[in-house]
């Protein structure tokens, strides 16, 4: 196990925000077999462009996916359609119990719910993404 805490960032431009919820973004490739990502801490910084995004549902919620292990990070409705550069971070703090057979070697995924209405319209800003993680073996 290596529980030395890790940290990558991915910028999401704004044609990947648009679609989303059909295609997520992949914040960290597999591990390797027999390894799980324990994810820590995810931060976001929005850099506002011209035009806001319009969130048709009011409260689109991210989620942060790693095999079996789903987790909604935050209503990010307040922070993509701001009229200016916004930041949040949200702390995993849920303790996870990895299975082998849905964690092993999976990548670590962004999204939103896929047909739920939660495609955002409009807009042009783009998103930075930092998530703080460590590697565990299984």
């Amino acid at each position: 196990m290596d529980a030395t805490p890790q940290v990558v960032e991915v910028d999401i431009s704004s044609s990947q925000l648009l679609s989303l919820a059909e295609n997520p973004v992949v914040l960290l490739s597999d591990p390797g077999s027999g390894y799980v990502i324990q994810p820590l801490r995810l931060f976001m910084h929005y850099k506002f462009g011209t035009v806001p995004y319009v969130d048709p549902t009011g409260g689109a919620s991210s989620k942060i996916i790693s095999g079996g292990l789903i987790q909604t990070v935050t209503q990010w409705s307040p922070l993509v359609t701001a009229l200016a550069d916004e930041v949040t971070s949200f702390t995993f703090s849920q303790f996870f119990v990895h299975s082998r057979v849905q964690d092993e070697n999976k990548p670590v995924l962004f999204e939103t719910n896929a047909g739920s209405g939660n495609d955002l319209i409009n807009g042009d800003g783009t998103l930075v993404v930092r998530f703080y993680y460590f590697t565990q073996s299984l």
